[in-house]
């Protein structure tokens, strides 16, 4: 019986191995930029439910389909174990058969789902259904603003836990995950903090407002943000840019039971000196454990991985005004230069705060303002870039693989001849094609 409990737990091992990396390898989701491996269902295809075949049949797979066959696989492992004969050592190998049996069937079913979704028709759709998503944020915040702003800090909460998780598996991924060492990621982080465990701290609440309102405001115009609904990256960045300056715009104008500590005008008030100068200081302690952590704890480490970080991401176009600045007095120097900028950077974009912070037009102008430039940037990226880069990148599925090879060949041997016939004739070979259909 031990011997047999032993085949039964390898066979139950192997299974439940093959399901959980199923799971981290199958499903991912990321930008357009990213080659396009994001999770994208066919409108044809009910994800929960049965799958509808054009040409007839029961069409594909769904998530019903793999557990099915995760109940098949262990209800003939109960019957191998009640009714099989013999040894306990045939018993183990018609286990194993079985174990194997479903490894094979359900990788192939991976390959078909995953085919599938890299079709131009299965991209298409996915990004559409994000492009709805992101305008239908534009438009319930917008509400809640106007109907009930006092909300607006549970809204700010919901997608911040929503779209930094996200965030943090799509940069994992792809090795972009030090970039949540981020300044605006500790702002947000901080606001989080503010609303949900300190929301009677006048102090917290001042230095979460100045770094809202002067770095974070600033770096939506030197980051390039653009609001590209289809694109839950772009979108997302845009959010970490502005969306606590929403939040505490709420808290600090529109007070209520949950928020009150603005309900005493005395008490929300700010001097220049917290709202620009004291702020320099916890600014300079995370500059220096960020430089701890990232540039010289996991220097080698960022080297030897091929992680992107904030430095090295701005210092890699020679072109630019940053690596200029940076490298000025050489490479040896150029981290220490690129803090020295940034250090400048906050304090030139903490002047404006107190007058954002003390009157409520200028702070709701500004974030409008920021907002256009926002949506500006959106509107170039879509009619400038985003029309040819997404038509381009779109896989041909209107001809086979075995199509697209021999129209391949065929032009590999028009140009042969055609070289054979200039040899002969001592004319300039016609120019080999220099790009192929996908």
């Amino acid at each position: 019986m031990q011997a047999l409990r032993s085949g039964v737990g390898m066979a139950v091992d192997a299974v439940s191995a093959f399901v959980l990396s199923d799971f981290e390898k199958g499903i991912e989701f990321g930008d357009m930029s990213d080659v396009h491996k994001d999770v994208t269902f066919r409108n044809d295809t009910d994800l929960w439910g049965d799958a509808m075949d054009p040409d007839g049949g029961d069409g594909g797979d769904t998530l019903l389909d793999f557990h099915d066959d995760m109940l098949d696989a262990f209800d003939e492992i109960d019957t191998e174990i009640s009714v099989g004969g013999g040894s306990v050592e045939n018993v183990s190998a018609a286990l194993r058969k079985i174990v194997d049996d479903r490894r094979r069937a359900l990788a192939e079913r991976r390959e078909r789902i995953e085919g599938a979704l890299k079709t131009a028709h299965g991209i298409k759709t996915r990004d559409k259904i994000v492009f709805v998503l992101g305008v239908q944020n534009v438009a319930l915040t917008a509400f809640i603003t106007g109907a009930a702003p006092e909300l607006l800090p549970y809204w700010y909460t919901v997608k911040s836990v929503v779209l930094l998780l996200l965030r943090w598996y799509i940069y994992r991924r792809n090795k972009w995950h030090y970039f949540l060492f981020d300044f605006c990621y500790l702002v947000n982080v901080l606001t989080l903090v503010f609303l949900w465990g300190f929301r009677d701290n006048v102090t917290l609440f001042n230095l979460c407002c100045s770094f809202a309102l002067g770095p974070l405001f600033v770096a939506t115009i030197t980051w390039g943000n653009s609001l590209v609904f289809h694109s839950e990256d772009k979108v997302t960045s845009v959010f970490i840019h502005l969306a606590p300056a929403m939040a505490l715009y709420a808290v600090r104008f529109y007070p209520s039971d949950a928020f009150p500590l603005c309900r005493d005008a005395a008490r929300c008030s700010i001097s220049y000196w917290n709202a620009a100068v004291w702020p320099l200081v916890p600014y300079l302690v995370w500059q220096l454990l960020y430089y701890l952590r990232v540039e010289w704890w996991a220097a080698q480490r960022v080297r030897e991985r091929g992680y992107v970080t904030s430095f090295n991401y701005l210092n890699k176009n020679k072109k630019s005004l940053v690596y200029r600045l940076c490298n000025r007095w050489g490479a040896r120097h150029a981290q220490l230069a690129f803090m020295a900028l940034q250090f400048v950077y906050i304090m030139l974009t903490l002047v404006p705060v107190k007058l954002l912070y003390s009157y409520q037009t200028a702070w709701a102008a500004s974030y409008l303002a920021v907002f256009t430039v926002c949506a500006y940037n959106g509107g170039c990226y879509y009619i400038e870039v985003f029309a040819r880069r997404y038509v381009a990148s779109l896989p041909d599925d209107s001809t086979t693989p075995a199509e697209r090879a021999a129209r391949r060949s065929r032009r590999n041997t028009a140009a042969s001849v055609g070289a054979a016939a200039a040899d002969a004739s001592n004319l300039p070979a016609p120019a080999q094609p220099t790009t192929t259909s996908q």
